[in-house]
């Protein structure tokens, strides 16, 4: 009888055993596919956000490409407009030399200056996407450019007797104002070619050229 109850013990036993690594080994089977849905939609989600950064960067890049153009273009005519202010100067107090400054700026350059301004539209169409904070309201320094820019040329063609040294001034102001032009335009590029993006593996630069 003994021999019976202790084999029926060693049989308990090994059920006992047997079933603990059964629920074991389905708890661990659970846990497995739970993890592989997990990094199933981790590795969509990252897929996700590389789609939206590569719509971001083609919607930036089309825009910024524009803007680009029309900002090489108004570059032109600052330097043909400079070109005349050094004609001047050079052959202060020739009349002829005014009147093609005084001629420059009444009858291009201030239509030149309202036309490179329409470039604040195709700004607009990117500040949502942009990730520098520096450049969000950046749009409306176009407006006060062009402003003081036509200010300034607008002195230079009303007033025939300045002399050279308030001309040359007035230029320093007007090539201030482009060299912060120049700046905004710089971190312009910046935000095409460095689209940045927190993924699980860090942070993931994307680098284009434009």
């Amino acid at each position: 009888m003994a021999d019976i109850i202790g084999i029926i013990g060693i049989v308990l036993g090994g059920a006992g055993i047997l079933a603990t690594a059964i629920v074991g080994i389905k708890i661990f089977q659970k846990q497995q596919k739970a993890d592989e849905k997990t990094n199933e939609f981790i590795k969509e989600q990252h897929e996700i956000i590389l789609k939206e950064d590569e719509r971001k960067k083609t919607i930036k890049r089309f825009y910024v490409s524009r803007i680009h153009s029309d900002y090489k273009l108004f570059e032109k005519h600052y330097n043909d407009l400079k070109q005349k202010i050094y004609n001047y100067l050079k052959n202060s107090p020739d009349e002829k030399s005014w009147l093609e400054l005084k001629g420059l700026i009444d009858g291009r350059f201030f239509g030149q200056v309202d036309s490179f301004v329409t470039i604040t539209d195709d700004i607009k169409q990117i500040v949502p996407i942009l990730n520098n904070p520096r450049l969000m309201d950046k749009y409306s320094l176009i407006l006060d450019f062009a402003g003081q820019m036509k200010g300034y040329a607008k002195e230079l063609s009303e007033n025939k007797h300045y002399d050279n040294t308030e001309i040359i001034k007035i230029e320093k102001e007007m090539d201030d104002l482009t060299g912060r032009l120049k700046e905004f335009w710089s971190l312009l590029l910046e935000e095409v070619d460095n689209l940045v993006y927190e993924s699980g593996k860090g942070i993931v630069k994307i680098t284009t050229n434009l």
